[in-house]
């Protein structure tokens, strides 16, 4: 389940470290945080549904806050969004200065915020596009995006649990595995 105010915080701590950004480079730093954390520690930093698109894996939550929905978000939820959130050109966006801590984020969550900024921060729109794309969660939908089929289709939350070679993220395949198990509830039995 999504936590809009959550995904707020999310999107103002990733532009408060990376001191602004446009709206690819938010969705796909996202994206790659969300699928960090769910290795990690066994749930997304904002809860939010991917989907695959034409330019990778990307968060309805997150696209309709920065799209400022109006199908999608209440005229509260539009108000709080530009309490964190600033756009600063058609597709250029930074945080606003705000009173409160991220009191809806973890210490894990604001510290997966921080190695995903920290490392893939500097990529380039074009770079992150190609890094998501080779992620088989995105993979699996590509030829039927290419092909003009679909616009959008649905990814499984289990198949986050992916990894490919020289993965920035850093994670072992047999860790990402373990934590898919573990995930799934297949890791319950004890060896003795």
């Amino acid at each position: 389940m999504t936590s809009f105010k959550a995904c707020v915080q999310t999107i103002h701590c990733l532009l408060s470290r990376l001191g602004g950004a446009d709206k690819l480079k938010i969705v796909k730093l996202l994206f790659l945080a969300d699928k960090l954390h769910l290795i990690s520690f066994g749930r997304t930093i904002t809860g939010d549904s991917y989907f695959a698109m034409r330019y990778g894996p990307v968060g309805s939550m997150a696209l309709d806050i920065l799209n400022k929905s109006m199908e999608s978000l209440s005229p509260s939820q539009i108000k709080w969004c530009d309490e964190y959130l600033e756009q600063i050109s058609e597709y250029g966006y930074r945080a606003k200065k705000v009173s409160s801590e991220y009191d809806l984020l973890s210490k894990s969550d604001q510290e997966t915020i921080k190695e995903i900024s920290d490392k893939l921060g500097i990529m380039t729109d074009g770079q992150l596009i190609e890094l998501t794309h080779k992620y088989p969660e995105w993979a699996q939908h590509k030829q039927r995006i290419v092909q003009g089929i679909t616009k959008s289709e649905p990814i499984n939350t289990e198949d986050l649990f992916s990894s490919i070679p020289n993965d920035p993220l850093g994670v072992p395949p047999e860790i990402i595995k373990d934590s898919k198990e573990i995930f799934l509830g297949l890791a319950c039995e004890v060896n003795n």
